[in-house]
């Protein structure tokens, strides 16, 4: 028998002009301040990072992609997330795609390490409000097995609800719910046109809320100027900022630079050097390349303006996904279902928004090549006025939030 199932992952960033947030998640989740990683999870940690790489490496070189969302943002975090919260469901070769994607030679190392994830991410002792929410539904006809929905209760605070997705109306619980956990930004995920046909949905939420960790721009020394997108030039407001102290990272190709919202969490932002292109950097960008901003420690003093802007994304992952070595067309749900007879394609939806502004900024960069920290120092003025790359990484977690790239004004 064959029958559909989606997999919804959405994925949600923001940085609007709010303080750090320091609600408990919701379900009274418990937060952990600290967080310790055996051998293995810390193995899957770099493992997940090549993978977030290497997601934003393809989504980048995507025309298609890119064509329809120039300014795009994903969340490797919550892909992984939802992955690994799939990897649950079935046994079969899917399990083992995934795992040996994100770096495990089981699934229990995975389970624990998202366990550590869910507590301590939103941690209210962090200075950024993240929040990483994941939900199971499923048409009431189904049973789960009982070590599924441990699974997702123990490791990802998942609820399970059965839900008729055929039922008019039935949408609006799953939007309701995306709506809560990423604070409204997320407002509409999914419509009753896509899931009517469906048989099961896991969804994935995660949102980020920093605000710099000094007051780095000033809103009277926002101007406008012009941006030189890859459509064409743009007036936008460009912000300015003089930062006394910042870690610089510089390559023929480009230039890199950490911003903080906290003292484990940053920005880091990717600039092409004069005469090189964004594709030409972001097409052979690396593992080692992002390895290289990530141990940079020397400090500059840093001169930046960056424009005040908006990504959005509405992208289907499963060519994505295949390039990469998972192939999730069709998937034996015998795991969560308990039926080895039941075959469900799957659809997989990666949906997220960003704002940046002078309060706060959902940013982070892209690094090629190697650093060289013989100009310690030294003054750097960096002007984001050409297509950027950005990342947002955790390092204390070892994760990156968000990715994007920001290539032409709207």
């Amino acid at each position: 028998m064959k029958t559909k199932a989606i997999f919804l992952f959405a994925a949600i960033g923001a940085s609007m002009a709010f303080t750090a947030c320091s609600e408990s998640p919701e379900g009274g989740r418990p937060t952990v301040s600290e967080i310790s990683l055996s051998r293995a999870e810390t193995q899957v940690c770099e493992a997940m990072t090549e993978f977030g790489i290497d997601m934003f490496r393809e989504i980048a070189s995507d025309k298609q992609i890119t064509g329809n969302n120039p300014n795009f943002v994903v969340s490797p975090v919550s892909m992984a997330t939802a992955l690994s919260m799939l990897a649950n469901s079935t046994e079969g070769d899917v399990r083992s795609q995934i795992c040996d994607a994100l770096g495990c030679d089981d699934i229990q190392a995975l389970n624990q390490l998202n366990r550590k994830l869910m507590m301590f991410l939103p941690s209210p002792d962090r200075n950024c409000n993240i929040k990483l929410e994941n939900s199971v539904w499923f048409r009431p006809e189904y049973t789960l097995t009982q070590s599924f929905k441990s699974a997702m209760s123990d490791y990802y605070f998942a609820p399970t609800e059965a839900l008729d997705f055929s039922h008019p109306g039935s949408e609006d619980i799953i939007n309701s719910w995306a709506a809560r956990a990423s604070h409204g930004i997320l407002d509409r995920v999914v419509e009753h046109s896509e899931i009517a046909a469906a048989e099961a949905l896991l969804a994935n939420v995660t949102y980020f809320n920093g605000k710099w960790l000094d007051d780095y721009f000033d809103a009277n020394n926002t101007k406008d100027a012009v941006f030189h997108g890859t459509k064409s030039d743009m007036t936008v407001p460009m912000m300015h900022g003089v930062l006394e102290t910042a870690h610089v990272c510089q390559t023929d190709k480009w230039t890199a630079s950490k911003i903080y919202y906290s003292n484990d969490i940053y920005i880091a932002l990717v600039r092409p050097a004069d005469g090189v292109s964004l594709g030409d950097i972001s097409s052979s960008f690396s593992d080692d390349d992002f390895k290289n901003i990530i141990d940079c420690a020397t400090d500059y003093k840093l001169t930046i303006d960056l424009p005040r802007f908006k990504s959005t994304a509405d992208i289907d992952f499963n060519e994505i996904l295949k390039s990469m070595g998972i192939d999730i067309d069709v998937v034996r749900p015998d795991a969560m279902f308990g039926a080895s007879d039941i075959e469900m394609p799957v659809i997989v939806t990666h949906k997220a928004r960003l704002e940046t502004n002078e309060k706060g900024t959902v940013a982070a960069a892209y690094t090629g090549g190697k650093w060289d920290g013989a100009m310690s120092g030294k003054t750097i003025n960096l002007r984001f006025d050409v297509p950027f790359m950005y990342f947002i990484y955790d390092k204390s977690a070892q994760a990156i939030l968000m990715a994007g790239q920001f290539t032409q004004p709207e």
